[in-house]
């Protein structure tokens, strides 16, 4: 952890720095384990680096100050 984001590594993949204020301005619905919650997007460079790491899609959200689960 940093005072603004992550810094992350993983075997074989280059440090992956994730500055929070860098995420999508807007908020989204995600469900996660069936239930709704708000997460904003982070840049297309983290969502390559995990889907590159990983071997599927994946998106990384930030839940930032709407942490709470919404009632839908």
């Amino acid at each position: 952890l940093t005072p603004t984001g992550l810094v992350l590594t993983a075997p074989d993949m280059p440090i992956l720095n994730i500055d929070y204020q860098k995420c999508l301005a807007e908020y989204q619905h995600v469900t996660v384990w069936k239930d709704t919650i708000l997460g904003k997007r982070c840049e297309q460079n983290v969502d390559i680096w995990f889907s590159e790491y990983v071997g599927k899609p994946c998106h990384l959200l930030f839940f930032g100050v709407y942490r709470r689960l919404l009632d839908l």
